[in-house]
């Protein structure tokens, strides 16, 4: 069973004044869930695509306690538990328009998790918002195939 040495997850949020957030974002994987935010940047800014590295290589905010090697993990693991994206608003008017999603484990191209664009899906109406009105988690769907 492989140890997980470095997950990464590119997000693309929404173009539109009202679609990003300041509100908090959390990945879900491998039984575990780690921040995605970077001090670099404002994170989730309309129509802005950015990619978090947790583990080797990392650019995330607390490096340390985002490390899926403290504890270490393991990519069988990936299969037992759901990888998800979970939204933390602000406030009950914060709202985050996600686009796309997509996560792989130590830089492999396949298998990678998805959600939105990378699934194909282009149109308005089928991005997925975020709030506490409309729902907080999305659920990643798993994909063997390359890109």
């Amino acid at each position: 069973m492989p140890a997980i040495t470095k997950v990464s997850v590119t997000v693309q949020t929404g173009a539109g004044g009202a679609a990003g957030t300041d509100g908090w974002v959390y990945l879900g994987i491998c039984g575990r869930e780690f921040r995605v935010a970077r001090p670099d940047i404002n994170d989730f800014q309309p129509g802005r695509q950015d990619e978090y590295v947790f583990g080797d290589g990392g650019n995330v905010e607390d490096k340390r306690s985002n490390d899926p090697t403290r504890p270490r993990l393991h990519t069988d693991w990936a299969n037992d538990f759901p990888v998800y994206l979970r939204f933390q608003p602000l406030s009950d008017n914060d709202n985050w328009l996600l686009e796309n999603v997509r996560v792989t484990i130590n830089g492999a191209e396949s298998p990678f998790w998805k959600a939105g664009v990378f699934r194909g899906v282009v149109e308005t109406e089928d991005r997925i918002w975020l709030g506490l009105r409309s729902g907080l988690l999305v659920n990643l769907s798993r994909d063997s195939s390359l890109p």
